[in-house]
């Protein structure tokens, strides 16, 4: 399977997901794109993705560290390669 995505970068909303897959078998190509239809309409994932979901941040765990040496920091980094500002946790 392949699965492909993107997203609008001024809206951040994803532009769709589209997957492909390949099969190795001697049933007959109609045989086939049944079973393939049944296994999409039952699948878990794509269920969940095509119903949408809410995305919550629940907390914040920062692992005990001893070793850590100076004062702790988090860097987060996009997709792109953007950096943004460090921030003093």
């Amino acid at each position: 399977m392949i699965a492909v995505g993107g997203f609008d970068t001024a809206t951040w909303r994803s532009t769709g997901i589209s997957y492909s897959v390949k099969v190795s078998s001697d049933a007959p190509a109609d045989q086939l794109a049944h079973l393939l239809k049944a296994v999409d309409q039952v699948a878990e994932i794509p269920q969940a993705i095509r119903a949408g979901a809410s995305v919550q941040r629940a907390g914040l765990t920062i692992p005990y560290a001893p070793e850590a040496v100076g004062p702790h920091r988090a860097t987060l980094t996009s997709r792109h390669n953007s950096v943004f500002p460090r921030k003093r946790l």
